[in-house]
């Protein structure tokens, strides 16, 4: 993949690109489907860029349950970013594999604050506000969907964020990783989803969700 494109270097060249990350010492490293990138509890010492496959953050509770806290697929998408910034701070959750996947690993010394002077750095530093701002926007979205009060209003939730006023979801989950995703079970999902499809609100298509009464779901949610 082009780093260009990726948000951390947005208004750098490709030879800056190229300069920067040969200074940075960052690495790519391949992991296998499954394989675990970094577990919770351990010490952040990189942030990570997708160059391919798909990444999920997790967390399996004392129970054993799973809660999937987010899904990444995009090449260029950043994560583990946010631990950088926090002293002495473990990471609370995990980050597996759940596919083939290749990942760009940035030293955390990279962004130490003593590079201040360097104008590519800046420019970095600058753009990672805006990768941070994004991650707190998506926090802000989950807290919606786990504080609501029913399981209809969390899917309904849910799909108002994903659809982006297009009505069609192209769920990037299984039935099951979706209900660890809401905090439910696959089996109370699926009634539900299929209760919500009786009731009129939604169609779902396989691993298509198309919303039929835009309105009705905003008042439920």
């Amino acid at each position: 993949m082009s780093f260009i494109n990726c948000i951390l270097f947005k208004g750098l060249t490709e030879d800056e690109v190229k300069t920067t990350l040969d200074l940075s010492e960052s690495k790519r490293f391949d992991y296998k489907k499954d394989s675990c990138i970094f577990e919770r509890d351990d010490i952040p010492e990189y942030m990570y860029v997708l160059i391919s496959g798909a990444v999920q953050i997790e967390k399996v509770d004392v129970n054993g349950k799973r809660i999937i806290m987010n899904v990444f697929r995009e090449e260029g998408t950043i994560f583990g970013e946010v631990y950088l910034y926090l002293s002495h701070h473990s990471y609370d959750y995990s980050c597996i594999a759940i596919e083939n996947s290749e990942v760009l690993a940035i030293p955390k010394s990279f962004f130490d604050a003593n590079n201040g002077s360097n104008e590519i750095l800046r420019k970095i530093t600058y753009n990672m506000l805006e990768i941070l701002s994004e991650k707190a926007y998506h926090l802000n979205q989950k807290v919606l969907i786990l504080g609501s009060f029913s399981l209809r209003q969390k899917l309904s939730n849910f799909l108002l964020q994903k659809s982006r006023d297009s009505g069609t979801i192209q769920l990037g989950f299984n039935r099951e990783e979706l209900a660890d995703y809401i905090g439910t079970t696959r089996p109370s999902l699926s009634r539900e989803l299929m209760n919500m499809e009786n009731d009129g609100l939604i169609r779902v298509e396989k691993d298509v969700i198309v919303i039929i009464d835009m309105e009705r779901l905003a008042e439920i949610s």
